[in-house]
């Protein structure tokens, strides 16, 4: 009598490819993990900083952003934020800024350094109106 189902032996067999197949695509997928989480990090410091400037604009007061332990603050009276860096992205130069009433903040330039691609990221903040703009600049060195 035949009976319907895998041996035991079928069952380690199918077990042990798909272990070697996770053990294989690992490192690609945590290296795309951490890509993923370092852009989605650009994207929400714009979305933070445009944030921010509407909240200066609307409640008239400045806005402080500081860096401490690799976390971005963003604090005012009635606002108060942290942005976490990932953990494959370093800041080497920065300066804490003042997000004045009407959305402005002094032109300077902030450095990401990224151990993924080893790669220094500017954010370059503009005159005036208070915008900036991410630059991928050149190799580093750590």
């Amino acid at each position: 009598m035949k009976r319907a189902g895998f041996t035991l032996l079928e069952s380690m067999l199918v077990l042990l490819l798909i272990t070697i197949s996770f053990t294989i695509s690992w490192p690609h997928f945590t290296h795309n993990w951490d890509q993923f989480r370092q852009d989605q990090f650009f994207r929400r410091l714009k979305s933070e900083w445009q944030l921010t400037q509407s909240n200066a604009k609307d409640h008239h007061e400045a806005t402080q952003i500081s860096f401490l332990n690799d976390r971005i603050h963003f604090d005012n009276e009635h606002y108060h934020h942290c942005l976490n860096l990932p953990k494959k992205l370093k800041v080497r130069d920065h300066t804490d800024l003042t997000m004045h009433a009407d959305g402005y903040v002094r032109p300077c330039t902030w450095e990401f350094c990224s151990e993924l691609d080893h790669h220094v990221y500017y954010m370059r903040v503009q005159m005036a109106w208070g915008g900036y703009r991410i630059e991928k600049g050149g190799l580093y060195s750590s």
